[in-house]
C-alpha cells in the first residue's frame, strides 16, 4: 500500500480500482491507470 492509500501492482504499475466507484459488498475490482481517484484509495481496518 502506498502512502496515498493506493495499491499498485508490482508488474503492471496499475492501481487497484473499484468499478463504478462502488462501495457496496461484491463491488468488482479492476486494475486501472493510477489517477488518485477515490475509487483507488484504500484503508486497512482491524
Amino acid at each position: 500500500m502506498n502512502s496515498n492509500g493506493t495499491i499498485t501492482g508490482v508488474q503492471s504499475g496499475l492501481c487497484l480500482d473499484a468499478t463504478g466507484t462502488g462501495t457496496a459488498n461484491a463491488t468488482k475490482l479492476q486494475l486501472w491507470a493510477c489517477s488518485g481517484a477515490g475509487s483507488q484509495q484504500w484503508s486497512l481496518r482491524s
